[in-house]
């Protein structure tokens, strides 16, 4: 099949197409597999075959710290990770067309159209096809879409383009009828009404079949779409290569601001984690169907993956008891928590024996700790009145002071540095930082350097040699 982006008659719209069409690969099985669940499921099986006849080859792409640490890199693993970089970037494309096909037909046109002239440029320095997904398609994080305005599309590299038009009334209702949803009465209670999708209380709703997200813009009066943001989601292989070794070891906080690539990290982690030899029990709970996709079954990324709907935000907390109530999982997993009740939430399922791995909107340790909805993560905060010996004794010039009022459920908190950067500074004692921080009267934008240390979020622990002082830090 031919995906020349200058055709958009041929734009491919479903996932039931051949993962060959879009690049080759060195495991024939994957090579002949006609569709890509189909091909995700034969890469995971193989993975997990591997680890009982050759532990130095396959099997080190997905290894945990549960497991006896290896660092090989022979041949064999080289070739599975380049059929692995390959099948994730051709589904990519492949849902980068699914979204291309839902947009007004000016706004496809212009997307093709950059295609096209990046496709030039790049033959002419002599890329290849798959390279060429990578340089362009790849690229696109968010494309913003107002009615009366120039539709704008984002990338990676901080740049955005304009359109050379403005969005009309007709292409804003033509997007909705797309997604499923009605332009003249957008939101309403729940997610579903009759046959029709619609948006929910929290204004998002995805794109079938992908990892897109796409939130709503509305007029003073709620009752009609003015336009939308849409959220390019991708899976990126190794992106959360750190994170799931954390996982094998204690509970996870992941603080980054909006757009930092914390839902791509926790979309890998889980992958890596679910298709270990011995997998834990984990469930995913999928606030706005961000991590899993906009689908019933989840996203083929993440083979076996249970997951838990939100039908509405208001209703997360019940949705966080029920899955330890009703599932018995080892790990569950959540994205963006935002209100006080979540994190009540999070932290009973932790007392409860659960390992947690969450996220948080935040540039900083301090700036959650300064955060009264979310400083519940942290230990919450009280006020102590010092005795005149502690108040000389610890150096202290009030006699007020803010304390940590609880202890801090998580063993770690890994703040994301930079845009989709990959790097991050992992605090493997959060407790101790946090009290360093409120003595030392830090700025909720500063963060403790002599508790905190630099890592590579798309390397291993073992990689990076920082096991041994990960299980330091943890020791009592």
């Amino acid at each position: 099949m031919s995906t020349n982006p200058e055709n958009e008659e041929i734009i491919p719209t479903s996932m039931e197409l051949s993962p060959k069409d879009y690049c080759s690969f060195d495991n024939l099985k994957l090579d002949s597999c006609e569709s890509f669940p189909e091909a995700w499921q034969e890469f995971y099986r193989a993975i997990r075959e591997s680890e009982g006849k050759d532990q130095t080859t396959l099997a080190n792409m997905i290894t945990s710290l549960s497991e006896t640490p290896r660092r090989v890199h022979s041949e064999a693993y080289e070739l599975a990770k380049k059929d692995l970089s390959n099948l994730s970037l051709a589904t990519q494309r492949v849902e980068m067309f699914r979204l291309l096909k839902i947009l007004p037909k000016r706004m496809r046109t212009e997307i093709l159209r950059m295609a096209k002239e990046s496709a030039r440029l790049f033959e002419e320095s002599g890329g290849s096809p798959v390279e060429l997904g990578a340089t362009f398609y790849s690229a696109i994080t968010d494309i913003d879409i107002y009615l009366g305005q120039n539709p704008r599309v984002y990338f990676n590299s901080g740049r955005s383009i304009d359109m050379p038009f403005a969005v009309s009334e007709t292409e804003v209702e033509s997007l909705a009828r797309q997604l499923g949803a009605d332009a003249n009465h957008p939101v309403q209670d729940g997610s579903t009404t009759g046959e029709a999708r619609v948006w929910g209380t929290d204004f998002r709703l995805g794109v079938s079949g992908t990892l897109h997200r796409v939130g709503v813009y509305l007029n003073k009066a709620q009752s009609q779409m003015l336009g939308c943001s849409i959220r390019v989601g991708r899976h990126i292989p190794f992106a959360g290569a750190f994170v799931a070794d954390l996982m094998m070891l204690g509970s996870v906080l992941i603080i980054a601001p909006p757009c930092s690539g914390k839902t791509t990290v926790l979309r890998d982690a889980i992958t890596r984690i679910a298709n270990t030899t011995h997998p834990p029990r984990l469930v995913v709970v999928d606030t706005s169907d961000e991590i899993a996709g906009d689908s019933d079954i989840p996203s083929p990324y993440l083979a076996a993956v249970r997951r838990l709907h939100v039908k509405d935000r208001s209703c997360q907390n019940n949705v966080l008891l029920q899955a330890v109530q009703n599932h018995s999982p080892e790990i569950v997993v959540v994205d963006e928590l935002a209100k006080p009740a979540e994190c009540d939430g999070i932290c009973t399922i932790i007392e409860r024996g659960c390992r947690v791995l969450c996220s948080v909107h935040g540039e900083s340790i301090a700036s959650v700790m300064h955060n009264k909805q979310l400083s519940r993560l942290l230990g919450g905060a009280q006020s102590a009145i010092l005795s005149a010996r502690e108040k000389a004794t610890n150096n202290c010039e009030r006699k007020v002071v803010v304390e940590r009022m609880n202890s801090v459920p998580f063993q770690f908190v890994l703040e994301l540095t930079g845009k989709m950067s990959g790097e991050g500074v992992l605090y493997a004692d959060p407790a101790r930082a946090v009290d360093m921080i409120r003595k030392s009267g830090m700025p909720r934008h500063g963060f403790c350097q002599t508790r905190g240390w630099k890592v590579d979020l798309m390397k291993s622990a073992q990689e990076q040699g920082c096991l041994e002082r990960i299980r330091q830090a943890l020791a009592p």
